[in-house]
């Protein structure tokens, strides 16, 4: 029966183990043999399916290929990548653009009216509603429910409702710990907060209440939200303020000194604001305060401050509101001096001198804004032209230079060389001497069937190809081609494209059809050692069997032989002893 244990040699009469090992090895000769054969169909199709793999790359990179769209390709070069950095897509002209940054763009930052100086204090806290702004009119609006614990339990419940647009925080001032809510992403919103119009991305609908004090601190804002600014183009000049001083100073601040009444003249660009400035005496700074007194009864934006100039005191006038005039300074070549917009309508004399503006020396002309400026809620501006993207970094000026970009094509070629070099590489060692392929055409006249599709390329001196069949990139060569003949080099692209794919694909399909081969072989060969291996084991037990057998049968035969032979010796004893 199938399963059952037969002892080599139990009587120890008969080993007959060995000769059924013996019997065994040599009926699974062909077992051996076929294993063999498979292990060397396997190895084959191992190699093969390096080979199939360095192909199926190489011909995904031609299946891809678009040489109209990588000798297309744009950049943009900025002439100082700490101010500002840009991207070009292709369809963005080639153009030099000249880009001031007058403004970054900076998150709104809120606090409450609320503090307290333990940070573990219980608070109380009311149902409020919070206010994002993304624009005028434009409002996202977050209910918060009432509750009380600690200002960190406030944060986590104002962040699990409204986390998407306003970022909750404990602000430490130095001495308490007061709530902080932040725009999350400045970009979500265009406002600039301004206190005095109480234009504020974050807001209260309804008032926060935290232990009985109200509100957020509309009063002073952490940090204001900005926009972005940048002033596109050679036409494009900023305003800026007037800033005058006079001909004359002082050497020491602290001197007392006397100075008359007099009248400052502004001009708006339509007509003149007064200021009537008062007679008086003190120091420089007290005459400074006398200017100021002045412009503020008369509503006029302008501010006087001592400054040391030129190793002397003297007092700056500026303008404190870049709208309220439209006039600018301007230089008169036939006077060689600046007609300001800052002027005396009655000179003031002061310790009996005569001080005016100083029309040959001004500290900055007041001029209107001209050309374009952009504004953006974040530092990244899009399509400044089209397919121009500019993200700025920091405040001052750059260039940006849009050129053709050719990394594409060179970063295509070469990618294109080491894809082809893998093929080659691999067929160089399945040929080799003494490999599993050597002497096999079929796989060495890959080389040559690759070869030929690169007539263009070597025509050009694109690619030069050494001794064992790799290819090499004459970089300088195409370099030149490209920015010399961007078509030509589109054109060989697209030659060669129409040649190599044909091929690969029809040598991805044999190989796949060999592997596909050898794949049914090993099955073959693998189901025939199976079915030798069950017969030799069902020979084996019967050859267990029927030794086992035999030496039962000897064994038994010796036991029969041995009574005999007792039998035979107890019978002469007895004949023997009966003589006597």
């Amino acid at each position: 029966m199938a399963g059952e244990i037969y002892l080599n040699n139990l009587t120890g009469k008969f080993e007959w183990g060995s000769i059924v090992d013996q019997i065994i090895r040599l009926k699974s000769i062909p077992i051996q043999r076929l294993s063999k054969e498979a292990e060397g169909i396997q190895l084959k199709q191992a190699s093969l399916s390096k080979l199939s793999d360095a192909v199926r790359v190489l011909k995904e990179l031609f299946s891809n290929l678009e040489p109209a769209s990588i000798t297309k390709g744009k950049k943009a070069i900025s002439s100082d990548e700490k101010v500002l950095t840009a991207s070009a897509k292709d369809n963005t002209p080639e153009i030099n653009l000249k880009i001031k940054v007058e403004q970054l763009a900076q998150k709104e930052i809120m606090l409450s009216r609320f503090s307290t100086n333990d940070i573990n204090a219980n608070i109380n806290w009311n149902d409020f509603s919070l206010r994002f702004a993304k624009n005028y009119g434009d409002y996202v609006t977050f209910n918060i429910q009432a509750g009380s614990g600690k200002l960190s339990d406030l944060v986590n419940r104002i962040n699990q409702t409204a986390g998407d647009y306003i970022q909750a925080s404990v602000y430490f001032d130095g001495n308490n710990y007061r709530l902080m809510l932040t725009e999350k992403n400045e970009a979500l919103s265009k406002l600039e907060t301004d206190t005095q119009t109480y234009t504020f991305v974050i807001s209260e609908v309804s008032a926060m209440n935290i232990n009985g004090v109200w509100g957020l601190d509309y009063t002073a804002p952490l940090q204001f939200a900005k926009n972005a600014k940048i002033g596109v183009g050679d036409n494009y000049q900023p305003s800026s303020k007037e800033v005058v001083t006079f001909t004359r100073g002082v050497n020491d601040p602290s001197t007392i000194i006397s100075w008359d009444s007099s009248i400052v003249a502004y001009f708006t660009g339509s007509n003149y604001l007064y200021a009537n400035v008062s007679a008086g005496y003190g120091t420089i700074y007290d005459m400074a305060g006398a200017f100021n007194n002045a412009f503020s009864a008369n509503g006029i934006p302008l501010y006087a401050k001592v400054v040391l100039y030129r190793d002397r005191y003297t007092i700056f006038i500026e303008e404190t509101d870049l709208n309220a005039s439209n006039a600018e300074t301007v230089f008169d070549p036939n006077y060689g001096w600046y007609r300001t917009v800052v002027s005396f309508a009655d000179f003031p004399y002061v310790n009996g001198e005569l001080w005016d503006i100083d029309r040959t020396d001004v500290i900055s002309s007041a001029k209107n804004q001209r050309g374009n400026l952009l504004e953006s809620p974040s530092n990244t501006f899009e399509n400044v032209i089209d397919g121009l993207t500019v993200t700025v970094k920091s405040l001052g000026e750059a260039k940006v230079e849009v050129q053709q970009d050719f990394s594409k094509a060179t970063n295509t070629l070469k990618d294109f060389v080491e894809k082809y070099n893998k093929v080659i590489e691999v067929v160089n060692q399945l040929t080799a001497k003494d490999a599993i392929f050597q002497g096999d055409y079929g796989i060495f006249g890959i080389k040559g069937q690759l070869t030929k599709t690169l007539d263009g390329m070597f025509a050009y001196d694109i690619l030069n190809i050494n001794e064992e069949g790799k290819i090499e990139l004459n970089s300088s060569a195409l370099s030149s081609l490209i920015q010399n003949d961007s078509e030509k080099f589109k054109q060989i692209l697209e030659d060669l494209k129409k040649d190599m794919l044909p091929y690969l694909s029809g040598l991805a399909s044999s190989l796949e059809r060999f592997n596909q081969d050898y794949s049914s072989r090993i099955e073959r060969i693998n189901a025939r050692v199976d079915y030798l291996k069950t017969q030799l084991i069902r020979e084996e037990e019967r050859l267990r069997l029927e030794y086992a057998k035999v030496e039962a049968f000897m064994n038994r035969a010796q036991e029969i032989m041995a009574r005999l032979q007792a039998f035979i010796v107890s019978l002469s004893e007895m004949q023997g002893g009966n003589r006597k």
